[in-house]
């Protein structure tokens, strides 16, 4: 797994490549801490999911309790661009697709809500 911080846009962006899965996902989690905490004078951070060539149902949960933190904080936490095929196949096979808003999602809309801008 491969990462950097874009901070060249209206919202700093981290951009994940490469595996994004089990095996990882202590670095996953690392990174996110510290960019969360390396953005807090933004009230929002972006993440890039573009370069992401596997992932799992371990990082989606990541993607969600990192949400639920960002929230808790004050702070919001998108997923920027379309997500690939690969994306909507894993939120699915895991269960991770809703119809309605999830109750944990206080920083705007859940990221696997159907038919919501995330």
């Amino acid at each position: 797994m491969n990462h950097r911080l874009d901070v060249s846009g209206d919202i700093p962006t981290l951009i994940l490549q490469g595996d994004c899965t089990l095996a990882n996902i202590a670095a996953l989690k690392a990174t996110l801490i510290d960019t969360l905490a390396a953005c807090q004078a933004h009230e929002t951070l972006g993440l890039d999911l573009g370069g992401v060539r596997r992932l799992d149902a371990a990082f989606l949960q990541l993607l969600c309790s990192a949400h639920r933190t960002a929230g808790a904080e004050g702070k919001g936490l998108s997923l920027l661009g379309e997500r690939s095929e690969q994306v909507l196949q894993v939120a699915e096979a895991a269960g991770f697709t809703r119809r309605a808003r999830c109750p944990h999602a206080v920083a705007g809309p859940c990221f696997w809500q159907e038919g919501e801008a995330r």
